[in-house]
């Protein structure tokens, strides 16, 4: 049985995105007063609570800060690192960059 995890609503700049998992809802859209509208519209169909901007989902952290988005998952990491016993070890810092590279493909 498939299941659909992201929904949308609307088309072009009034398209309302919806990602759900288990019991967490994730609403994007480019106007905050949609968004308010429709979170109402869901509060009369279910039993739910806002709460708030995203913070952290499925082991992410999402910072929002104007004009960008940074997503981290240095805890979900840490985390792992302290369950295999590695938490000790030496970390190695990497940094990672934008590359304006072009892929075409190709038959073989």
């Amino acid at each position: 049985m498939r299941k659909n995890t992201v929904y949308t609503r609307g088309i072009g700049c009034q398209r309302i995105l919806l990602g759900v998992y288990v019991d967490d809802l994730i609403l994007t859209r480019a106007d905050q007063e949609e968004i308010e509208s429709f979170k109402d519209e869901m509060k009369h169909s279910f039993k739910m609570s806002d709460l708030g901007q995203l913070s952290y989902y499925l082991g992410i952290e999402v910072k929002q800060l104007h004009r960008k988005i940074i997503m981290s998952q240095a805890a979900y990491a840490t985390k792992l690192l302290n369950r295999a016993g590695m938490d000790g070890c030496n970390s190695v810092w990497m940094a990672v960059t934008q590359c304006k590279c072009q892929w075409k493909l190709v038959s073989s």
